[in-house]
């Protein structure tokens, strides 16, 4: 059996739609899978009925590039009961002496309710 952390949590209520952000070393599992892939250890979850119960929405996408990083530290807000906003720390490329370049990602989700 495997076990990942998932911890630094942020959360949003829209009605009866919560939506749960967090650091998943999950996420980081699923995504370092190599050197040359964009690595990411952010994912989120959300319920449609209060929080009675949670879909796993996934990784929070760093791109395609293979020097992004979404780095944590999540921030999630909702607009709507199916539209919500994920912010965390991103990294992207090296400076000369090797320090990353950071920024603040920002991810637009809809829910599957949102979808269906």
């Amino acid at each position: 059996m495997t076990s990942f952390t998932q911890s630094e949590t942020s959360s949003a209520w829209c009605g009866n739609t919560v939506v749960a952000g967090y650091n998943d070393s999950g996420a980081f599992a699923r995504t370092a899978t190599s050197f040359d892939a964009p690595w990411s250890i952010s994912s989120a979850s959300y319920s449609s009925d209060g929080g009675r119960s949670f879909v796993d929405i996934g990784t929070m996408n760093p791109g395609t590039d293979p020097i992004n990083f979404i780095a944590g530290d999540p921030v999630v807000a909702c607009t709507s009961p199916t539209q919500f906003y994920y912010s965390s720390i991103f990294a992207s490329g090296v400076d000369s002496s090797g320090n990353f370049f950071n920024g603040v990602a920002v991810t637009y989700r809809a829910t599957a309710d949102a979808r269906e």
